[in-house]
């Protein structure tokens, strides 16, 4: 009987503590969809789509069904997607399109998510982020030009075609 109890108390701590995991969870997934950026955040059960591209559903689907269910986080959560964000105390941001300002706003992470020219001098000047992520809405060749041009630089990238999936847990 003892023995017993003791197992049975040892499993509900086991089920108590990966749910609390679960529920104080926070990600930041850019997602290697072909030809497209699926960017969501999950947090806790829930996870907030940023940016997708629905006309490539069954393929976006075929890569974010996976990690839902991993991350048990199956709620999607409908309150209206913000392009500056805290995960784990690190602030991402994302650059959906060009900006024209000259003060200084430090980022941790900074998604580009624009198709638009890009002035890497002006982006490191302006958000001296340290880590640049660039994804899918580029075609490869672009990509290989942009990450050749950080190295050079000596700014970190990661490019969603080449490295994979962007995870910040």
């Amino acid at each position: 009987l003892f023995i017993g109890l003791g197992a049975v108390c040892v499993l509900m701590m086991s089920f108590c503590k990966d749910e609390w995991f679960r529920l104080h969870q926070q990600r930041f997934v850019v997602y290697n969809t072909s030809k497209c950026n699926h960017i969501e955040r999950v947090h806790g059960c829930h996870y907030v789509v940023l940016n997708t591209d629905t006309s490539m559903q069954k393929k976006t689907d075929y890569a974010v069904k996976p990690a839902h269910i991993n991350w048990r986080a199956w709620e999607k959560d409908s309150s209206g997607a913000k392009e500056i964000f805290d995960v784990c105390g690190k602030t991402v941001l994302l650059l959906n399109r060009d900006f024209s300002s000259e003060s200084h706003f430090p980022v941790d992470y900074l998604v580009i998510n624009q198709t638009a020219g890009i002035d890497l001098g002006k982006l490191q000047k302006i958000f001296s982020p340290s880590l640049i992520i660039i994804g899918n809405n580029y075609s490869r060749r672009q990509q290989e030009k942009f990450v050749k041009v950080c190295v050079t630089a000596g700014i970190a990238v990661h490019s969603i075609s080449k490295d994979g999936a962007f995870v910040l847990n």
